[in-house]
C-alpha cells in the first residue's frame, strides 16, 4: 500500500508542478514514478510534454518514441507535438508524416499545411546561411544574451545572465534567470540597464528612437508592482514606453502602448528610419500562423491604436513561430519579494 501511495504521491506532484509551469521540476517528479512504473504510457507522455515546454525536443522526442510510434488512441495534439520535435530534429521526412497523421484527426487546423510548406520551403529560407560567419562577442556569457541595441556608445542586450546585485531569482518554467537589459561599454565593461526599466519579472527587445531620447521595450505584464495573467495564469508579453533623463542619467514616465493586451503577447519592437511606424511581433487571434508580424502609425506623437498585419511570403508564418521568443512567468514562483 504504502508502495502505491509513494508512485501516486510522486506523480502527483508531478501534476503540481506542471500546472504551475514547474516544468524542471515536473519531469523530475515524473521520472521518479515512471522509474516504478514503466509500462505508462500516460507517464511517458507527461514527461514529453514537460520536455516540450522547456524548449527541450531532443529529449521530448525521446519520450514521444517510446509510446507514439503504434499509434495509440490517445488525443491527437500529441502527434503534433511529436510532428513538431522530429522537425526540431531536423528529421523532416518523418515530421511531415506525423504532421499528416494529425490532419487525419484534425481537417479543420490550418496550421498543418503552413508546417508542411516551412519544410518543403526551407532550402529557399536558409538559402544562404552558409555564407554567413559569426563570432561570439567577448561579454558573453554562460546562457543566452541576445538582442543588441546601440544606445549612443553602449550596446544593450536582453540576458539570462544572474543579478549579481540581488539574491539569484530563478524562473520557475525552466529554472532559469529571469531575462534583464544589460549594457555594455566601448571599453567591454558590463553593467545592468536602468533599474525603473528592469523589474522582477522578464524584461525582453527595445528599440530606442528620436536620438536615444525615447525607448520602447519588451515586458512581462507588469506594471506599477501588479502582474497581470490571462485566464489560464500565464502572463503575455507587453510593449511599454519611456523617455530618458540625460542629467539623472534614468529612463521615466514608463507607460504600456494602448494596444497591449492582457490575453495576448505583444513584443520584438522595431521603427521605420523615418520614425512613422512602430513594427511589432503577436500571437493575437486572426493571423496567418503562431506569430506573426504587425505595425501601428505615430499619429502626433502616440503610438496609435489600429495596426496593420504585415503581408508575409509564403512559409514565412510558422518560421517567424520559431524565432519569436516567448516568455511567461507564472503566478506561483519562488521570487524574493
Amino acid at each position: 500500500m504504502r508502495f502505491k501511495r509513494y508512485l501516486a504521491d510522486a506523480e502527483v506532484l508531478g501534476d503540481k508542478l506542471f500546472n504551475e509551469f514547474a516544468y524542471t521540476d515536473a519531469v523530475e517528479a515524473y521520472q521518479r514514478a515512471h522509474a516504478k512504473n514503466t509500462s505508462s504510457n500516460t507517464l511517458i507522455l507527461k514527461i514529453a510534454e514537460s520536455y516540450r515546454r522547456l524548449n527541450d525536443p531532443k529529449n521530448a522526442l525521446a519520450w514521444y518514441e517510446k509510446v507514439l510510434n503504434d499509434k495509440p488512441d490517445v488525443a491527437p495534439e500529441y502527434y503534433l507535438h511529436y510532428a513538431e520535435a522530429l522537425s526540431s530534429e531536423k528529421k523532416y521526412a518523418e515530421a511531415k508524416s506525423w504532421y499528416d497523421t494529425y490532419g487525419g484527426f484534425s481537417a479543420e487546423d490550418g496550421r498543418v499545411n503552413k508546417k508542411i510548406t516551412t519544410i518543403n520551403d526551407q532550402e529557399e529560407l536558409f538559402r544562404n546561411v552558409s555564407f554567413v560567419t559569426t563570432n561570439k562577442a567577448d561579454f558573453n556569457q554562460e546562457g543566452s544574451d541576445f538582442s543588441p541595441a546601440f544606445f549612443g556608445s553602449k550596446l544593450v542586450f536582453v540576458t539570462s545572465r544572474p543579478d549579481d546585485t540581488s539574491i539569484p531569482v530563478k524562473f520557475l518554467w525552466d529554472d532559469s534567470h529571469y531575462l534583464e537589459l544589460y549594457q555594455v561599454d566601448e571599453n567591454g565593461n558590463v553593467s545592468a540597464f536602468d533599474k525603473k526599466i528592469n523589474s522582477k519579472y522578464h524584461e525582453g527587445p527595445l528599440v530606442f528612437y528620436e536620438n536615444d531620447n525615447k525607448v520602447i521595450f519588451t515586458r512581462n505584464n507588469y506594471h506599477k508592482g501588479k502582474i497581470t495573467t490571462d485566464r489560464e495564469g500565464i502572463t503575455k508579453l507587453k510593449l511599454y514606453s519611456a523617455e530618458y533623463n540625460a542629467e539623472e542619467n534614468t529612463w521615466n514616465n514608463i507607460l504600456p502602448l494602448d494596444f497591449n493586451n492582457d490575453h495576448y503577447s505583444v513584443g520584438h519592437p522595431a521603427i521605420s528610419s523615418d520614425g512613422n511606424f512602430l513594427y511589432f511581433s503577436s500571437d493575437m487571434p486572426g493571423g496567418y500562423g503562431g506569430t506573426d508580424l504587425y505595425r501601428v502609425y505615430n499619429k502626433d506623437n502616440n503610438w496609435w491604436r489600429t495596426w496593420d498585419q504585415l503581408s508575409i511570403p509564403k512559409g514565412m508564418s510558422s518560421f517567424l513561430s520559431y524565432i519569436m521568443i516567448v516568455i511567461y512567468t507564472s503566478p506561483v514562483t519562488d521570487m524574493a519579494g
